[in-house]
Order: structure tokens, then sequence, then C-alpha cells
């Protein structure tokens, strides 16, 4: 995530600032180690061959860049990157046809907040480039009813209802529950429990009871999680790019996308609280991902934050394209 105490171990001089933009740039557009002669043809640098190669020394010294074998060109590190992104990028302006295409994209499905969340992962996604995925989080389940049928001569069966249409089961042992043995019948028992569990302090009276913790837990698992719906595009665009030409590249990257759709939460609950986060490699708290970064954005609806906007691909990713679409596109979304 953008953090302004990671600005490298020193501070760089502006040429060296101008070389290390140059050698990321570079990389980004090719996905091709930067060598030294590559530089010594731009304009951008007016400095012999000589002072190049000791600037680029210097910048793998201090952990900006690495290269793969002796003698291979220049590729960018994780600090290399986060430097870039701080202190050197800059933004690229939306341009008239991408706002044109987005908007038109999000804005023809009117009133169906999933149809335009779906609509905008894909339109951002194919102008991206990217993996794009963007969360949506549901409301708390809240307690609608709770059932209880008497089945088999030593357990009792109870299904507690949600208002989302969950339902959980559960079977209880008669002899564990004072209230059970206490019952004249299963329909004396079922209005009473319900009874209780409309009153906060009669709960607490009696939540010793089996029955009443049992039914309890239930209800608590349930409503402690928060439940996200998840749209996601843009897989074929991702492993199509150099670094996932690889079978297990690719393998890797599904079974990744695959765990961040069931554990997006973990995601987001490391993400700063800038308008944009930008997470690169090993920022990201899931190991496997060291070889990814996330563009993401919340966004709100009726001023609470709903869900996220996460662009995921390579650490080569253009970024100064990726966060200003990504901050568009949450703020078209929030109402």
């Amino acid at each position: 995530m953008l953090n302004s105490n990671i600005l490298g171990k020193t501070l760089l001089t502006q040429r060296r600032n101008t070389l290390l933009g140059m050698v990321i740039e570079n990389y980004i557009s090719t996905a091709a180690p930067v060598s030294s002669n590559t530089l010594s043809k731009s304009s951008e640098l007016s400095v012999s061959s000589a002072t190049i190669r000791n600037d680029l020394a210097t910048l793998e010294h201090e952990g900006y860049i690495t290269h793969m074998h002796t003698s291979s060109g220049r590729v960018p590190c994780d600090l290399g990157y986060r430097h870039y992104v701080k202190a050197i990028m800059n933004e690229e302006a939306l341009s008239f046809k991408e706002r044109l295409t987005i908007e038109h994209q999000m804005f023809q499905v009117q009133g169906n907040i999933d149809s335009r969340l779906a609509i905008t992962a894909s339109t951002l996604s194919s102008v991206i480039g990217n993996v794009v995925l963007i969360t949506k989080k549901q409301e708390r389940a809240k307690l609608n009813d709770i059932k209880l049928f008497d089945v088999l001569p030593e357990r009792l069966l109870v299904l507690v209802v949600f208002n989302d249409g969950i339902v959980e089961k559960r079977l209880v042992d008669k002899n564990r529950s004072n209230l059970i043995k206490n019952a004249p019948d299963i329909d004396f028992l079922n209005n009473q429990i319900n009874k209780i569990f409309k009153d906060k302090e009669a709960i607490k009276e009696i939540e010793h009871d089996y029955l009443v913790s049992s039914i309890k837990s239930i209800i608590e698992g349930e409503t402690a999680a928060i439940n996200q719906e998840i749209f996601l595009e843009g897989l074929p665009s991702l492993i199509a790019q150099p670094e996932f030409s690889t079978k297990e590249a690719m393998l890797s990257i599904y079974e990744n996308l695959d765990y961040i759709k069931y554990n997006s939460v973990l995601i987001e609950d490391n993400l700063s609280e800038q308008i944009v986060s930008v997470s690169i490699g090993d920022e990201i708290p899931i190991r496997s991902f060291d070889n990814l970064s996330i563009v993401s954005a919340n966004y709100s609806l009726r001023g609470v934050t709903t869900g996220n906007i996460m662009v995921i691909g390579p650490k080569r990713m253009r970024y100064g394209k990726v966060i200003p679409l990504v901050r568009y596109v949450s703020e078209l979304l929030s109402y």
C-alpha cells in the first residue's frame, strides 16, 4: 500500500530518479531486462555511458533494481516500483474515449447495482488489460424465525431461519436441556423459544440452557459474517502476459484468483485509507501473490462503504494509467 515512509534506503538524486523511471517504464513496455546501452540512446540523459553504468550499479546496490545474470540488463525490484509510484510516476489523463466508454457501459443499467458492478468489472478490465475484481458487501444476516421439530427419541431438530434465506440446522440432545424436559409439547416449546429470542434480557437469564446456547451460537456465527458478492473479469488478459506464459505460472494465477475470491477480506483489511491504494509484491498479505500488484479503491453507496474495486496484475503494470482509472470508476460507482 502507498506509504510515505517508504522512499528507499537513500534519497535519490534527480538523475538517478530519472534513470530509475526509465528502467521501470522500459520494463513495463517490453517485459525485457533494460540494458545500459538502451538507456544511453535516450535523449533524456545527457551523460556518458560510464556514468549511466555507475548510476545503475548504485541503484542496484540500494535495492531498487537487480539483474538476472552478469551480462543481462536490469529489472525493477519491489522497492524500485514503490519509489516509482511514490516519487517518479506521472498519472496519465483519461482520454475522452475512455471516459465515454466507461460511462456509457456503466450507466446503461439503471437501478440494478449488481448488473452495474458486473458491467463495470468487464469494462474496466477491457480498458486496462488486467484482472478486475469488484466486491460488494452484503448486509449482515438477521434472525427471522426459529423452528423446532421432534424428529428422534433423543434428539430435537433446530432450524434457524435468517432474513437472507439461509437456514441453519442442528440436532440437539433432549436430555441436556431443562427447557426441553419441562415443555409439555413441541408447540409450547416453539412458542417459548421464539419469545426468549425476541427478548435480550430473557436470553441472558437462561443462556446457560443447552438448547438456548446452541441456538445462540448458530445466530452469532451467521450474523457475525459479512457475506461478499464477487465480480471478476479479465483472467484471459492477465495470463496472456509474458510473466505467466509457463504452465506453472498460469496454474498459480488460477489458484491465486480462486483463493482471493473467497478471501478478499484479507486484502481489504490491509489496504490503506487513501483514495487509491497500491500494494506491490510482498506488501500483499498472501504469500503466493509476491509476483503481482493490486491497485484498489473503496466505493460507497449512500455514504456507506459498500465494497472494493481491485485491479490485479503483474508488478509490471502501468500504474500511471491504472491509478487514475480506478479512482475515476470509484467516483462513478459511489452515490
